[in-house]
């Protein structure tokens, strides 16, 4: 009861000290004879912002080797395509790049992406290249991972500078062996009214615009697939989509650090996402896979769906 009654006459005072605007609690402390005690001391709050720095470096290992390259984005886009029949009106096509199976990339990421993308209900796929990253033995489990994608109508694929330096047909017979066709300056028409066009890296191979090009007019509706961005130098002038990979989106994006330094900086500013030339709209997808070391920072993996749109 004693307490019970000191807490009241201490309330008490304090209202009475509010009502004559001394609302400051300093001043209401000084006023009631109450010692100034904070919780936090200056010492304390010094332990707190280094336990604080701690714990965030800590976790900086985490996010870079464990949380982003296993949590792979889902991207959806509704594009406008030119050319493109009424009747192909929300055409399906998942992309997946730069998947990288080998020492800096596990398979179970690879699997995690090729289930994500059998979940998108695609049309078609479209895989643009750096399949493996250094040993042909990883052309193996490969097509063991990759024979999982069931689009409903097609795979495509372009080679990236990876698979050249493994070996071309090493990577292609691995793909074609799971019933992926590799378009190496050539087109496929999948559905009538639709082409596929397919650029050969110019890092180990020879892209040939007039060859992959050959037999589809202008007013045509195609869809153009390569490793690089560096291509769309090469496709000035053109319209439709252009899906590339290769530069991982930077893979370590630091807030300081400029876009110069991401994989493949000869791409110039195509790094990451949309990009406008014209009529040719441009997607650089930030890819599955890791080189150099199995990190990513502020840059997730991603599997990206363009459900394609007729331009009225």
């Amino acid at each position: 009861m004693g307490n019970s009654r000191k807490k009241q006459t201490l309330h008490s005072a304090v209202d009475q000290l509010v009502k004559e605007g001394k609302h400051e609690l300093g001043l209401i402390k000084k006023q009631l004879g109450i010692k100034w005690n904070p919780r936090f001391t200056p010492k304390k709050r010094r332990i707190l912002k280094i336990a604080l720095v701690i714990f965030i470096i800590g976790m900086l290992p985490f996010d870079m080797f464990v949380y982003e390259p296993r949590h792979i984005e889902l991207n959806t886009y509704y594009v406008p395509v030119q050319n493109l029949p009424q009747g192909l009106d929300g055409l399906r096509v998942v992309q997946m790049s730069d998947l990288h199976l080998g020492s800096t990339t596990p398979n179970d990421i690879i699997s995690k992406a090729v289930d994500m993308a059998n979940s998108a209900r695609p049309d078609i796929v479209a895989l643009t290249g750096d399949f493996v990253t250094y040993h042909e033995s990883a052309s193996v489990p490969l097509s063991k991972i990759l024979s999982r994608l069931h689009p409903r109508i097609v795979t495509y694929a372009v080679l990236g500078n990876h698979d050249y330096d493994v070996g071309k047909k090493i990577v292609t017979d691995a793909l074609n062996k799971c019933g992926i066709q590799v378009l190496v300056n050539r087109s496929m028409q999948p559905v009538r009214g639709l082409y596929i066009v397919g650029m050969d890296d110019p890092h180990g191979g020879k892209p040939d615009a007039v060859a992959a090009f050959r037999g589809i007019d202008e007013n045509k509706c195609y869809i153009m697939l390569a490793h690089t961005p560096e291509q769309v130098y090469r496709l000035k002038g053109r319209h439709g989509l252009l899906l590339t990979g290769h530069t991982h989106g930077g893979q370590v994006r630091l807030p300081w650090m400029s876009g110069r330094m991401v994989p493949g900086y000869v791409n110039g500013r195509y790094i990451a996402g949309w990009y406008l030339d014209g009529d040719l709209r441009t997607y650089v997808n930030r890819g599955i896979g890791m080189t150099n070391a199995p990190i990513r920072f502020r840059c997730r993996p991603e599997v990206t769906v363009f459900v394609l749109d007729a331009v009225r």
